[in-house]
């Protein structure tokens, strides 16, 4: 008899204690998703500061080719007809790459973070070998 009467004093315990968890867990539930959301939030802004930098960085290495291709230009109406016609079309088709990768970048949009790392691994690694072409014909073109 003393373990029924136990046993209903613990079922009642638990019964009364169960009235109260649950509470306290929607109260735990509603501070989880406070602070689920002000971390979304935090990290949004920290994805969209990350895309505005990153623009500003490409804008002045796209200022940078421009002025490099500009001063291509310049050097090339010194060369000869032969060499001047093969650093054209070179130039141009740089050039050409170089306003793509402009359009590229401003034309491109996206909430997801992971296609943004991918987009721009794949930036940088055009943007670079941009910048290695260009650097190749200005050596080129001094020789």
């Amino acid at each position: 008899m003393k373990k029924k009467s136990a046993l209903v004093a613990l079922g009642l315990g638990l019964a009364l204690s169960a009235c109260n968890t649950s509470a306290d867990r929607v109260a735990d539930a509603k501070e989880n998703v406070a602070d689920a959301r002000k971390e979304l939030a935090e990290a949004k802004d920290e994805y969209v500061l990350d895309m505005e930098k990153f623009k500003k960085e490409t804008a002045d290495k796209i200022a940078a080719n421009n002025a490099t291709l500009a001063d291509l230009k310049v050097r090339m109406a010194q060369e000869r007809s032969v060499t001047r016609e093969k650093f054209t079309t070179n130039i141009r088709q740089l050039e050409e790459k170089n306003d793509a990768l402009k359009r590229k970048i401003n034309e491109y949009r996206t909430d997801n973070k992971t296609d943004w790392n991918r987009f721009k691994d794949e930036f940088n690694r055009d943007m670079t070998e941009l910048g290695k072409a260009l650097k190749d014909l200005s050596v080129e073109n001094v020789k």
